[in-house]
């Protein structure tokens, strides 16, 4: 790889109070790459993202975007160095409709946004087709599509996706894989948080294990697919979906 990565953390920690949720952890995102966040309840997943994005002050470490380091800025600035979060839930605005809120999103957008919105509707073929209906109007897979959408409007080098695949069906989640895969494309950096570990890897080219806030495993995503005992054993539980997707023997 030449040039800075696209999101590079070092020994990033959070404390909450006198209780401290994330210790030391690194990441290393390439342009195009996804990479997934795993982990039980509690670990730290989300938090790693918040304090990336500027919604947390980290108590140590670095986070850079782009060879920028953006370390402790507040999340408006981050978010101008091209780092886009899509919350866990939310994201949308009722009352405005598709074209809304794209059009809302290229406002302080990166240089392009205007030909941004127009590859974002040929990215998410169901925007198009609704982009006179109000947010309130969709379902929850076209939901957070359209934050998908919003956020790539934006122009950001790094999106961070929390459980993107939370409350949708099957046939959503698949349309959502889809459209990240679009956005890797374009060259996005990505990082995923998903309780869902099979979908999680099947998305990702490489996934870090976390566990009661610390690195516990990096691998290429591929090889935890391939043998589910490797999550089980830094994890806990077996995901039963993972599992039953393992080959035999």
């Amino acid at each position: 790889m030449t040039g800075p990565s696209a999101l590079s953390v070092r020994g990033l920690s959070v404390r909450y109070g006198s209780a401290t949720v994330v210790s030391g952890v690194d990441l290393e995102v390439p342009p195009g790459e996804v990479v997934a966040l795993l982990g039980r309840n509690g670990s730290g997943k989300s938090t790693v993202l918040r304090a990336v994005a500027g919604l947390i002050r980290p108590a140590a470490g670095s986070v850079a975007v782009a060879g920028l380091d953006v370390t402790g800025r507040p999340a408006h600035e981050v978010a101008r160095c091209g780092v886009g979060l899509v919350p866990e839930r939310g994201g949308t605005f009722s009352g405005l409709t598709v074209l809304e809120h794209l059009r809302l999103a290229s406002l302080r957008a990166a240089p392009g946004a205007g030909e941004r919105i127009a590859e974002a509707l040929e990215d998410f073929p169901v925007l198009s087709v609704a982009g006179a209906r109000p947010a309130r109007a969709l379902s929850g897979g076209e939901r957070r599509m359209l934050a998908l959408a919003a956020a790539f409007v934006r122009g950001p080098g790094v999106m961070l996706l929390d459980e993107p695949s939370l409350g949708l069906a099957p046939r959503a989640a698949a349309a959502l894989d889809r459209a990240v895969a679009r956005l890797t494309e374009r060259g996005i950096a990505i990082v995923v948080v998903e309780q869902h570990v099979r979908l999680a890897l099947a998305l990702a080219g490489r996934a870090y294990l976390l566990r009661r806030g610390r690195t516990v495993l990096e691998a290429p995503a591929a090889e935890l697919l391939a043998d589910p005992r490797l999550v089980e054993a830094y994890l806990g539980a077996p995901d039963p979906a993972l599992a039953a997707a393992a080959p035999r023997g």
